[in-house]
């Protein structure tokens, strides 16, 4: 009988201790799971397919010299039009009896060549050109590939803080949720700037233009500027003028009384 009742004693007390051990287990599973999902170096076996062509970013920088500026650059912007291309900066600024103009645009890659071949034809003399293609393929496609480990990485989390039940759990989720998608925006901002540099490539013109040129454009300003500082003269007049008249209200009923006045006293002379 003794045997029995120890055997019992000890079943009783294994059975009370279980739940403690289960919750201990699902506690170390939860955190088994969280350390699993630990950001790791992307491997590039993603579901999404790579872009691995030939990636190249094209630019080129180009002087001229030309009596005229104003029609070189009416040329440039013309060509830029009909090749879908735009301007993205244009500075002027005159030094030393020259007028130096430097324009920043861009084409599409596809008609780079097309461009810098046109710009030969313009109303000026090349004096300097400096082309380059860098091969940016590897960058690219490791930045791609980046983002794309850290998207799946951004869901194992999400699915884990679903799954989360302790308070600390959750926190730290969170916190390494935070971390991803500031990663993840460095990463895109980076990969759009890529495409951006291979879709338009950048060409920077730098134009010199005589100082016959300024001369012409120094006298035709003078006497825009002359023009412009009458017209402003003539409108700070009138609103003198206008601020005044409650003051000339004043004096021309003063002098009107002072004339009445004075003629009355010749007639009361006379």
């Amino acid at each position: 009988m003794k045997s029995v009742f120890a055997i019992l004693v000890l079943f009783l007390f294994y059975s009370c201790n279980t739940p403690s051990s289960n919750s201990q287990s699902e506690d170390k599973i939860m955190e088994s799971e969280i350390s699993l999902a630990a950001p790791a170096i992307p491997n590039g076996n993603n579901t999404q397919p790579i872009d691995s062509t030939l990636k190249v970013i094209k630019s080129a920088n180009l002087s001229f010299e030309t009596e005229d500026s104003n029609r070189a650059i009416q040329k440039i912007n013309e060509i830029l039009k009909s090749l879908k291309g735009y301007t993205e900066q244009e500075d002027s600024n005159a030094s030393d009896n020259q007028l130096f103009t430097s324009i920043k645009c861009r084409v599409p890659s596809s008609q780079f060549e097309s461009f810098i071949g046109r710009l030969e034809g313009i109303p000026a003399k090349m004096t300097g050109k400096n082309i380059q293609r860098l091969d940016v393929t590897k960058e690219y496609i490791e930045t791609e590939t980046t983002i794309n480990a850290q998207k799946e990485l951004l869901n194992r989390y999400v699915q884990l803080l679903a799954k989360a039940n302790k308070m600390s759990d959750m926190l730290e989720i969170e916190n390494k949720l935070s971390e991803l998608k500031t990663a993840i925006e460095i990463s895109q901002n980076r990969f759009n700037s890529l495409k951006k540099q291979i879709r338009y490539s950048e060409i920077q013109i730098n134009i010199t233009s005589s100082s016959s040129q300024i001369t012409r454009n120094s006298f035709g300003s003078d006497i825009t500027n002359a023009f412009s500082n009458g017209i402003d003269l003539l409108k700070s007049l009138l609103i003198g003028i206008i601020t005044l008249w409650p003051i000339l209200i004043v004096v021309g009923a003063l002098t009107l009384i002072y004339k009445r006045y004075k003629r009355h006293k010749i007639s009361r002379k006379l």
